[in-house]
C-alpha cells in the first residue's frame, strides 16, 4: 500500500513539476519586452530587504514532504488537482498581466547573497500577481493541517507557512496584493476540488446501486 502510495505520488509531483516548469517559465521570459503592471501601494517599496528570509522562502521547498507523510491517496489527488489548477490559472493571468515589482534587485553582500544570485538566475519578476509560491504554501497548509492532532506540531507548521509566505516580501520576490491574490487562488482551487471530488464519489455510489 505504501509503495503504491508512493508511486502515485511521484507520479502527481511529476506532472506538477512539468506543468509548473512550462507555464512559469515559458510565461516569465517572454514577459521581457511586454507592457508590465504594478500593482502595490508606494508604502511597500519602504519595506526593508531581510536578507535572511531567503531561508524560509527556499524552505518552501521542504513542505512537499508534508503531503505523502500525512494523506491519503486520495486526498493526494486533491491536493495535486488544486495545484495544476492554480499553475493553470495563474499562467493565463500571468499572460494577460505579466507584474512590474517595484523593488529594485539587489544582492546582499552577507552570507546569504549567494542565494539571492542564484534566485536572480533562475528567477524573473514578473509573474508576480498572484503568487504561486505563496498558493503552493498556501495548499500545503490546509490540505495537511487538520492531519496533525498535536497542538504543538499544529502551531510549528502554521508558524513555518506564515514565515514562507511572509519571506516573499521580505526578499522582495512579491508584493501585498501578489500574496493575498496567491492565498484567495490557492483556496479557491482547493475548495473546488473538493465539491468536484465529493460530487464525483456521490455519483459512483449511486452507480453501483
Amino acid at each position: 500500500m505504501h509503495d503504491e502510495k508512493f508511486g502515485y505520488f511521484l507520479k502527481m509531483s511529476l506532472i506538477n513539476t512539468i506543468i509548473f516548469v512550462a507555464v512559469y517559465f515559458i510565461l516569465n521570459n517572454l514577459s521581457i519586452d511586454r507592457d508590465l503592471h504594478p500593482v502595490y501601494f508606494d508604502w511597500e517599496i519602504e519595506v526593508p530587504l531581510i536578507s535572511w528570509a531567503i531561508i524560509p522562502y527556499i524552505s518552501f521547498n521542504l513542505l512537499i514532504i508534508l503531503p505523502y507523510t500525512l494523506l491519503t491517496k486520495y486526498e493526494i489527488k486533491h491536493l495535486s488537482l488544486a495545484f495544476m489548477t492554480c499553475t493553470i490559472v495563474a499562467g493565463i493571468i500571468f499572460a494577460l498581466t505579466p507584474g512590474e515589482l517595484g523593488f529594485k534587485r539587489v544582492i546582499p553582500n552577507d552570507m546569504f547573497g549567494s542565494f539571492y544570485a542564484q534566485l536572480f538566475i533562475l528567477d524573473r519578476p514578473y509573474n508576480l500577481f498572484p503568487s504561486l509560491h505563496v498558493a503552493y504554501t498556501t495548499l500545503f497548509y490546509i490540505s495537511c493541517k487538520n492531519k496533525i492532532k498535536h497542538q504543538a506540531l499544529k502551531a510549528l507548521l502554521l508558524f513555518w507557512i506564515s514565515l514562507v509566505i511572509m519571506s516573499t516580501i521580505l526578499t522582495h520576490q512579491h508584493h501585498l496584493f501578489d500574496v493575498i491574490t496567491g492565498i484567495l487562488l490557492a483556496l479557491t482551487a482547493y475548495q473546488y476540488w473538493a465539491w468536484n471530488m465529493l460530487i464525483s464519489k456521490k455519483n459512483h455510489l449511486l452507480c453501483k446501486q
